[in-house]
């Protein structure tokens, strides 16, 4: 460029401002908005997501002022540059949606229907809200159901699915805190601590053998009634016979 005369350096800048940089800008934005919002993608995916929106965002705090006075009028410039920020944002909010929503699918599927939740507050309250019903609501349900409520909850959603899984995601990009996580476990123990101890699988066998007992010695009450009924009737008809 420092080599060119006038008549090529305007030449060149007419050629870069045709281009509409801007406009291209905003557009790819948009359409990486759309594309997260089209369906479901990986933690790996979605981490992915964030770091590029992150540097994409840092590059446009770089360069985007020098941009929009390129691309822009001086009346138009502020606008442009607030349209930008706003898409970016937006870009920024379907990844967290996203987010979001693969983990309730993982305790939906589970049949586990937690508050709706769209940010961590809202997350950690779902979760804090749900476990203060189930020992609130304990005494309704045998030790067996209440046992398999928290393990379902605990072991085969929470720990297994979403805590190495999620949660790592959550906190790299600041949308859960490390005491909201702490919080989260804390009373998760606490529902552990509220159940008790569950009921020995010998007791359940133990149950289930004296009731077998039971029926194996009313069948045979009951056949020993039915052929004591039976010879008392053959001997009853003897005796009419003579």
């Amino acid at each position: 460029v420092e080599n060119m005369n006038e008549m090529e350096k305007k030449d060149l800048f007419i050629k870069f401002k045709s281009s509409n940089m801007l406009e291209n800008i905003k557009r790819l934005i948009m359409d990486n908005t759309r594309f997260i919002e089209s369906g479901a993608f990986t933690t790996k995916q979605l981490d992915e997501f964030k770091e590029e929106q992150k540097e994409f965002k840092a590059r446009w705090k770089a360069i985007g002022n020098k941009i929009a006075q390129v691309y822009a009028s001086p009346k138009e410039k502020e606008a442009e540059l607030n349209k930008v920020d706003e898409l970016l944002t937006n870009w920024d909010n379907s990844i967290d949606q996203n987010i979001w929503q693969n983990i309730d699918v993982q305790f939906r599927l589970k049949d586990i229907t937690l508050n709706s939740f769209n940010s961590g507050d809202e997350f950690y309250n779902a979760i804090v809200n749900y476990i203060d019903d189930q020992i609130r609501n304990s005494a309704q349900n045998s030790s067996e159901d209440r046992h398999k409520a928290y393990s379902t909850f605990a072991d085969s959603v929470y720990y297994k699915n979403i805590a190495d899984t999620w949660i790592p995601l959550l906190t790299r990009y600041k949308m859960l805190s490390d005491e909201q996580v702490e919080g989260i476990d804390k009373k998760i123990t606490e529902w552990k601590d509220s159940l008790g101890e569950a009921m020995p699988n010998w007791i359940y066998l133990l149950v289930i053998g004296v009731l077998v007992l039971v029926v194996i010695v009313l069948i045979v009450m009951l056949v020993v009634k039915n052929n004591q009924l039976k010879k008392q009737l053959l001997n009853n008809n003897n005796k009419t016979d003579e």
